[in-house]
């Protein structure tokens, strides 16, 4: 069964990002929700590729991204 680890007070006081990283921190915590190999969080930012489109891109610790 899941546990209710979710801080109302504790999240409301977060920027937005932050309370993302919170939201997903508190999944990882519990094996009921995630698989035996962790959850990744990804992000994707808007940037301007080689064209000067606005596109979605998914950043990666490598120099490669994944548009």
């Amino acid at each position: 069964m899941p546990q209710h680890l979710w801080n109302e007070g504790e999240a409301q006081a977060l920027p937005d990002l932050e309370w993302l990283v919170y939201r997903s921190n508190l999944l990882g915590r519990d094996r009921a929700v995630v698989n035996i190999y962790g959850g990744n969080t990804s992000a994707k930012l808007m940037l301007t590729d080689h064209m000067g489109r606005q596109v979605e891109c998914l950043p990666s610790r490598r120099p490669v991204r994944t548009c």
